[in-house]
């Protein structure tokens, strides 16, 4: 039988052991750390004198919305929201159904017959999209 100080010593071992484990763990994933970023501090430098002095990116004007937002969209009324957020979409919903058509009409393609009539006066729309003159057969 084993006594009662035989398992505090293997369980005060076993605590230390792990602590150990734990410290030389941290201390390698400490050390790759400080390597990786010195490394990415290296190409930081090599990069910046080839990114500095361009233009900033930005969105497109036809990206932007219409739709309040902020304190703006909390102090109108939901209707209007509503109402401006629909339009928004229908007016998205046109400009990518135009580039749709003419990235088909590019290829030679037109998929549906919307594609090739005018759902406005019925006329034929030419390759361009443009709404042209009726083809009589």
């Amino acid at each position: 039988m084993i006594h009662w100080w035989a398992w505090a010593l293997i369980w005060l071992v076993l605590v230390l052991l792990l602590v150990l484990l734990l410290v030389l763990g941290g201390i390698h994933l400490w050390r790759k750390a400080t390597a990786l970023l010195r490394e990415a501090s290296a190409a930081q430098e090599q990069l910046a004198p080839h990114l500095s002095g361009g233009t900033p990116v930005s969105a497109p004007a036809t990206a932007a919305t219409h739709v309040p937002t902020g304190w703006d969209a909390v102090l109108s009324e939901p209707s209007a929201i509503r109402d401006v957020a629909r339009e928004d979409r229908e007016e998205r919903k046109e400009r990518r159904n135009a580039r749709r058509v003419a990235g088909l009409w590019a290829t030679g393609r037109p998929r549906r017959w919307g594609d090739v009539v005018s759902e406005e006066d019925g006329s034929v729309l030419p390759r361009g999209g443009e709404v042209g003159p009726r083809k009589e057969d």
